[in-house]
């Protein structure tokens, strides 16, 4: 994600926002609003991200759709709308590269904090989209291939995931993404969904678990949150290989990364084992 600082007279077009600012003829200084430039997806049609999803090439087509939608603080959505998507294109690197503005004059603190953290490296953005089922491809192994899509917006990703609200209303937050991916009839997906899903759990489920927090949480939404990371566990491993599994394993990355580990090392050795065989297999039948 690029910052960026002008004079007060616009100069001729030298970076993607300064372009995008001239050609929409926006007023610059502006004391209402900043302006952002990222990296918003890959689309080569070949490349999944960490959540398993492959934009198709054909999904280009489907870009401008991307223009004047919101751009929201960690894929919060409603109530966290913070600017607007001004423009949007496809670089030489087969990448979706987005502008847009930031409502710094209503959100100046979050303003400051997204100026840092880009200082810092650590301001990132995620996409958001819907798709008809009939467009999603079944990749195998968790991968989807999505051939076409409406585009829905873009997801700012703060550091530590939206620190300055209250445990309240990040879990309702939470239940909102949770139910909009799973129940709509549209399938909405934000890109890290699942790593924001992760994120909440590790941070306030295991704290109430170990009666650590101070049990602001709704008991339902805790155990909503609690089924839905079981059900990405299970739709990963398998039930019989989590059988014996506690709700803290569920929440425990570590023991998570062990298991995959271990799942990868077998299917090598298999790989291997079958490789050998068939190879013998032919040196004998060469033989005979």
């Amino acid at each position: 994600m690029q910052k960026i600082y002008f004079e007060s007279k616009v100069k001729k077009s030298q970076t993607p926002i300064e372009r995008t600012i001239q050609n929409l003829g926006i007023n610059y200084p502006n004391s209402s609003l900043g302006f952002l430039h990222a990296i918003y997806a890959k689309v080569d049609g070949e490349t999944p991200n960490l959540n398993g999803v492959i934009l198709a090439k054909s999904v280009k087509q489907d870009i401008n759709q991307l223009r004047f939608t919101q751009a929201n603080i960690n894929h919060n959505r409603q109530g966290y709308v913070i600017g607007t998507i001004l423009d949007a294109w496809v670089n030489n690197n087969e990448e979706i590269e987005i502008v847009f503005s930031f409502f710094k004059s209503l959100y100046s603190k979050e303003w400051e904090t997204v100026e840092q953290a880009i200082d810092d490296g650590e301001m990132n953005v995620s996409f958001e989209l819907s798709v008809e089922n009939e467009n999603v491809i079944d990749m195998g192994n968790g991968v989807r291939k999505l051939t076409h899509v409406t585009f829905d917006g873009v997801g700012i990703l703060f550091p530590g995931v939206a620190p300055a609200y209250p445990d309240a209303s990040v879990l309702e937050s939470a239940s909102k993404i949770v139910n909009n991916i799973f129940e709509n009839q549209k399938t909405l997906i934000c890109a890290s969904a699942k790593e924001a899903v992760y994120k909440l759990e590790k941070a306030l489920i295991e704290k109430e678990i170990n009666n650590e927090g101070d049990n602001n949480m709704d008991e339902k939404a805790r155990m909503a949150l609690l089924a839905k990371q079981k059900e990405f566990i299970i739709e990963e491993f398998g039930e019989e290989v989590i059988k014996d599994w506690s709700d803290e394993d569920y929440l425990n990355q570590e023991k998570i990364d062990a298991l995959r580990e271990t799942i990868k090392v077998e299917k090598e050795e298999l790989e291997a084992k079958e490789k050998e065989e068939l190879e013998a297999k032919e040196k004998e039948e060469l033989e005979a």
